[in-house]
């Protein structure tokens, strides 16, 4: 029978066919006295293409002769032979097996065995039909019907087998597809090497790629539209399919948008309620998704509150699992109205002569309306309402909306209203200068009582009192409160300011990137004397700000911000704010004039005018590779090891750690961070003055195993079989232990329950790791080779007596002994001791002691007869070679001859006897003991072949790179040598030259001369490094492209590898995650990467083309005098390129820009003007700006020379001309003389003629360039 499966095995695999196991045990039927049908029905054939069936029988007896089996011409009666209609000589007589096979339902073959003239070569045998096509059929039938009627009769089947070549196709294909998406056809055939051809064909208009392919794809398909794949196997036989195809049409997509929202708290970034647009988009048809990148990578969560700024978001439709184009719709923030309804008082008597002065002071209105008490209403920004009645008190509300009509808000002032006095606060003057007198006057007319109160502590009760000597201490408002008879009383007050004031500027200090100066280093200002607010106007490097309020303890923040142009101030924060670009510092800030509320002017204090800042430089940070940390159950890990890579070595600079990208909770210990708490954390540099950016370090940690040795290991035993780790020790987070044979760890890892080779070894070693954290122990190891005893074997025998021989051991041997007692306690025998049959022994033991007490015992039956028969079990065929086995019973002499009596060559157990390479060899041994008489122990032959099986060179165990291509086999085999995946052999799949991919264990199976050949060898696949693929990348010379991921453009290949940089000064990338591209000049580069292993070296490559940036100009800033005639703003820059454009940023009023080269400003109000030159990206993509110069234009107020002023002066007398200017000319200036000298800005008249006019120019120059 094992044969038999053995052919079986070969035969399938060979004509590459699937068996389909009906009954492999079968049936036996003896003495049946009739007829038995075993019905094997609706057998599953719908895989099939074609099939054959298979049965193997076997009767007990022959069919020729008398006795035996009987068939229908040896009944004594006529028997007819028909199974299914005997006629009555058959019974109880004819002995019959008959097979039929159906394929649905119609019988296609069948087989009688003991019809007329069955031979005995039907006593044993299989049944194969022929080949059938399956065309289409699912199901198939086995009747098999047994005859027989003796006791000594028995009909037996097994392997009831149907071959099935599996080539029959079961279509997969992608549909329902979208649009104009390719149809994949996959025909799924069960076994594609059975078919030898493929046929696709359609009925409608789709292109099918390759016809003949099992898997192939079809383009431009139709609805509805049929596939067919005809299948034709290795018999001829066709079997086909067909699938019908459905298409979805592709979604329609619909532009929308502007999506516009009311910025309400004007912080830049609004909700944006996207699915408002869902039905504008889809047309009312599919789902709308949102996604905030083009390539829809990056979905929105909730697109109905989506918080952005003015942005661009993309959507995308999909319909019956169909998608859309993307389309883009831009968002748009409109500034919403920022109302302050504000009134010129808010308690007001009837009859005072005041109107109520209603005005809106907030931002981004364009329209307004008040609505108030009395029906009042009003669309001006600032409405007058004149106050004649109570009534009118109340609240006055403005609803102020934007420009484009979508953003309203709306602000409130409450006005009280009362009849009270006419009271009225005066005085001789509202500007007076130091040492002046003050006289107040209350001069309503109404009042019987007084009540004034001022600066420094001033009060008095008359109605018009007055202050003499006036200081700076004086200035400020007074206050009068004037009470009628009835007791009704009004207030009116007056502000007073005094001269003589001093002004400087103080504090500041220079500023980290981005960061702002703080309570200790904001700038503050100093005055004396003069009344606040005081309206201050400085420069930055010479570029002056506009003026702005400042209270007397109020100061100023000065900020970086490498975002902006212009420097910029906000005066809505807490504190004023100047913010200031990269192009204006380093930075001098200079106080230029400073005018209090009563429009004095300052002395600015020469020593204390002006504040020097500078823009320090963030200390660099690096992002650290840490290696994995090795922890103990605490989990406690030193940090502090990556600061010295963090820092870049520089041992001046600390780190900073914390736990939270907020850097609000900081490690307070990072030599012993509880790696617990997370394994994310964030550093930064700080070198004294300035934090670095804080970057993420993303940390690996491992538990370290920990392992205590409990025992040793002794024993006597080979092979050794390892024992569980348990057994001989304790490990702490342990993971998966393994031994090693050597302390390098190169002889190992062997597995628990692994056998190993003792010889040799006094030490192995246990090991565990959990990742890189690794531990390993040493274990005494004591285990014994045992001797092995070769002979004699388990008898012993001979004719009235024995003699004990001398025993053959392998290994070494301290001691041996016969015994009657397996644990020798029994009678001991020496070698050469004899044993008679008085003696009555019939078990003896060898025991044999080996090293280390090691003890091994042989138990040996003892046959001592009158006659000794020999025997030995050679099988009667033999593959190739046989190994002579033990001669039982044995006796000292024993032995094999190749002749009659002892001659011819001699043989003993354990020799090797080879065949004839490709012949059969028939021989004959004979045993003989030459030392006992042939009367007691006779001569025995034994006949047996040996014939050529299968003799192949297995490939060796093999590491492959990618691929293992199944090689041609050497040496004897058959024609059914074949791979398979299995012992078996069955569903093996496998032939020369197939490609292995994966880990396999790979038999060699064959069979020849009904020698069976099984090995194995084991494939393992090694996988080729991936480099990634080549890509190929554009940005523009200058573009600071920080964080450049060369890894990710190549598509995150394997890491270890090594990359090759160009040789460009000032580029030597350390990370190349993290890559500045900002130093490459303009040209084309390669950056290689290239991994080289056991597998050879594999490379890709990054090719960049860095492009030069068009010249946009240099940022300049001009001063012009009003008048000045049209000038060339391209000139100004330095003549850049000019394919850009211009764009007015700031400036008192609008510039006509149609053309650059001739820009009038002859007519424009003074003041700074700011335009830009922007040159748009010369690349498409993201790593290339638009390049923008900034030119900025100061329109300066013509110098004022003042009145022509008419003097008289007596002679001698010294004349200081600058007192006799005309009030409000310009200071500075130049005296002319007409035809006389005069001493710097005086004239001494003595020498003078007298009554005679003289003529003095005072001239003012300009400090413009036009």
């Amino acid at each position: 029978v094992l044969l038999f499966f053995i052919f079986l095995i070969c035969v399938f695999n060979v004509n590459a066919q699937s068996p389909i196991n009906v009954d492999l045990a079968g049936q036996s039927y003896t003495d049946l006295n009739g007829t038995i049908v075993d019905n094997y029905e609706d057998i599953d054939i719908s895989n099939c293409s074609s099939i054959q069936f298979s049965v193997d029988y076997a009767f007990s007896l022959p069919w020729e002769g008398s006795s035996n089996m009987e068939s229908s011409d040896e009944c004594p009666n006529p028997c007819n032979g028909d199974p299914e209609n005997q006629s009555a000589g058959c019974s109880p007589c004819w002995d019959f097996m008959w097979m039929q096979f159906s394929i649905s339902g119609i019988i296609v073959n069948e087989e009688l065995i003991g019809e007329p003239g069955t031979t005995d070569n039907e006593q044993m045998n299989t049944y194969s039909s022929p080949i059938f096509c399956t065309n289409g059929e699912e199901l198939a039938d086995i009747f098999i019907t047994n005859q027989n009627w003796a006791m000594d009769e028995t009909n037996t089947f097994s392997s009831v087998i149907i071959m099935c070549w599996e080539g029959t196709p079961d279509i997969i294909t992608n549909d329902p597809i979208c649009g104009s998406d390719n149809l994949d056809l996959d025909g799924n055939v069960g076994d594609p090497s059975v078919v030898t051809d493929f046929l696709w064909t359609n009925d409608g208009t789709g292109q099918i790629d390759d016809d003949e392919s099992e898997v192939t794809f079809a383009t431009t398909p139709e609805d509805g539209e049929n596939y067919t794949l005809t299948t034709t196997d290795e018999n001829g036989c066709d079997a086909s399919q067909t699938v019908m195809v459905e298409i979805e049409d592709i979604p329609d997509i619909f532009p929308a948008g502007p999506l516009q929202v009311c910025d309400i708290l004007n912080d830049d970034e609004d909700v944006f309620d996207l699915t408002s647009l869902d039905d504008d988009i889809s047309g009312g048809s599919g789902t709308v998704m949102w996604y905030e990148d083009m390539a829809a990578t990056n979905p929105i969560g909730n697109p109905s509150n989506f918080l952005s700024d003015d942005n661009t978001v993309y959507a995308q439709v999909e319909d019956n699992g169909c998608l859309s184009l993307v389309e883009a719709v831009d968002l748009e923030l409109l500034d919403n109205p920022d109302p302050i309804a504000i009134a010129n008082f808010t308690t007001f008597c009837i009859g005072d002569g005041l109107d109520l002065e209603l005005d809106e002071v907030g931002d981004f209105g364009d329209s307004w309306e008040w609505s108030g008490p009395d029906g009042f209403q009003a669309f001006e920004q600032d409405p007058v309402l004149v106050i004649n009645s109570t009534s009118q008190a109340g609240t006055y509300t403005v609803t102020v909306t934007d420009i484009t009509g979508m953003c309203t808000s709306s602000s409130s002032v409450s006005i009280s209203i009362g009849n009270s006095p006419n009271v009225v606060a005066d005085a001789n003057s509202t500007s007076l200068c130091g040492g002046a007198t003050l006289q107040l006057d209350e001069t309503g007319g109404e009042a019987v009582t007084w009540s004034w109160t001022g600066p420094d502590n001033f009060s008095s009760n008359i109605q018009n009192p007055s202050i003499s000597n006036v200081s700076g201490s004086n200035g400020g408002v007074y206050i009068v409160t004037g009470s009628d008879a009835s007791g009704c009383s009004n207030t009116s007050s007056i502000a007073i300011s005094v001269g003589s004031i001093i002004a400087g500027i103080g504090g500041g200090a220079d500023l980290c990137p981005n960061e702002c100066t703080d309570e200790t280093t904001d700038l503050f200002f100093t005055f004396s004397g003069g009344t606040e607010p005081y309206n201050i106007v400085i420069s930055v490097n010479s570029f002056t700000l506009p003026g702005f309020a400042i209270n007397l303890n109020e100061t100023i923040r000065v900020c970086h911000d490498e975002s902006l142009v212009l420097p910029d101030i906000d005066f809505s924060a807490d504190l004023i704010t100047v913010s200031l670009p990269d192009a204006f510092l380093p930075l001098t800030m200079q106080l230029i004039s400073v005018t209090d509320d009563a429009g004095c002017s300052a002395m600015i204090d020469a020593a204390n005018n002006t504040i020097n800042l500078d823009l320090l430089d963030a200390p660099s940070i690096v992002d650290p590779v840490p290696e994995p940390y090795c922890t103990d159950a605490s989990g406690l890990i030193d940090l502090t090891i990556l600061e010295d890579e963090i820092t870049g070595g520089d041992g001046t600079l600390s780190v900073l750690w914390f736990t939270d990208e907020d850097l609000t909770n900081s490690i307070s210990d990072p030599a012993n961070y509880d790696s617990n708490i997370g394994l994310i954390v964030y550093a930064i540099v700080d070198d004294g003055n300035c934090f670095s950016e804080a970057i993420e370090v993303e940390l690996t940690v491992f538990t370290t195993p920990i392992i205590t040795i409990n025992a040793d290991i002794e024993d006597c035993v080979d092979p050794y079989e390892l024992p569980d780790p348990s057994d001989i020790a304790t490990i702490e987070n342990e993971n998966s232990p393994v031994y090693y044979l050597d302390a390098a760890l190169t002889d190992g890892p062997y597995t628990p329950g692994s056998f190993i080779n003792p010889e040799g070894l006094d030490m192995i070693y246990l090991y565990d790791n959990n990742g890189p954290c690794e531990d390993v122990k040493a274990v005494n190891f004591q285990v014994t080779i045992p001797p092995i005893i070769n002979s004699p074997a388990e008898q012993l025998g001979g004719c009235g007596s024995i003699v004990l021989p001398f025993p053959d051991i392998d290994g070494t041997v301290v001691s041996f002994q016969y015994n009657t007692e397996e644990d020798g306690s029994g009678v001991q025998y020496d070698d050469g001791d004899e044993i008679q049959a008085i003696d009555n022994i019939s078990l003896i033991y060898l025991i044999v002691t080996g090293e280390n007490n090691c003890i091994v015992t042989q138990e040996i039956d003892i046959l001592i007869t009158t006659s000794v028969n020999f025997s030995a079990d050679i099988p009667p065929v033999n593959c190739n070679l046989v190994i002579l086995p033990d001669i039982l019973p044995g006796t000292p002499g024993a032995s094999y001859f190749t002749e009659f009596m002892g001659e011819g060559e001699m043989y003993l157990p354990g020799d090797t006897i080879e065949g004839i390479p490709n012949q059969n060899l028939d021989l004959i041994l004979y045993i003989l003991d030459m030392g006992l008489d042939t009367m007691c122990a006779p001569e025995v032959a034994i006949d047996f072949s040996i014939v050529q099986g299968p003799d192949l060179q297995v490939p060796a165990d093999t590491v492959a790179c990618g691929i293992y291509i199944l090689p041609p086999l050497i040496g004897t085999q058959s024609d059914s040598v074949t791979y398979s995946l299995t012992r078996s052999g069955q569903m093996s799949g496998l032939n020369i030259g197939d490609t292995i991919t994966e880990n396999q264990l790979i038999f060699l199976i064959d069979t020849l001369n009904t020698c069976t050949f099984l090995d194995s060898f084991t494939v393992t696949i090694q996988s080729i490094s991936f480099t990634g693929n080549d890509t190929t990348i554009q940005i523009c010379e200058g573009f600071d492209v920080f964080n450049f991921n060369l890894m990710a453009e190549l598509g995150n290949p394997d890491e270890g590898g090594h990359w090759n940089y160009p040789l460009i000064p000032d580029f030597n990338p350390a990370d190349s995650t993290d890559v500045d591209l900002g130093p490459l000049p303009a040209g084309f580069y390669e950056f290689n990467y290239a991994i080289e292993d056991s597998c050879g070296l594999q490379s890709s490559s990054v090719f960049l083309e860095v492009v030069s940036m068009p010249f946009s100009g240099i940022d300049s800033v001009f001063a012009l005098c009003p008048g000045n005639p049209p000038i060339n703003l391209m000139e100004l820059l330095g003549f850049p390129e000019e394919d850009g454009y211009w764009l007015q940023v700031a400036g008192p009023m609008m510039i006509e820009l149609t053309d650059s080269t001739s820009v009038d400003f002859g007519t424009a109000q003074a003041g700074s003007y700011a335009f830009t030159y922007t040159i748009n990206a010369s690349l498409s993509g993201p790593y290339c700006n638009a390049v923008a110069s900034s030119l900025i234009i100061d329109i300066e107020e013509g110098p004022n020379a003042g009145q022509d002023m008419t003097i008289s002066a007596c002679s001698g007398e010294i004349i200081d001309f600058t007192t006799v200017i005309s009030p409000g000319s310009d200071q500075g200036g130049l005296f002319e003389p007409d035809g006389f000298l005069i001493s710097g800005n005086t004239w001494n008249t003595s020498g003078a003629t007298t009554y005679q006019s003289y003529f003095i120019d005072y001239v003012v120059l300009s400090t413009a360039q036009g």
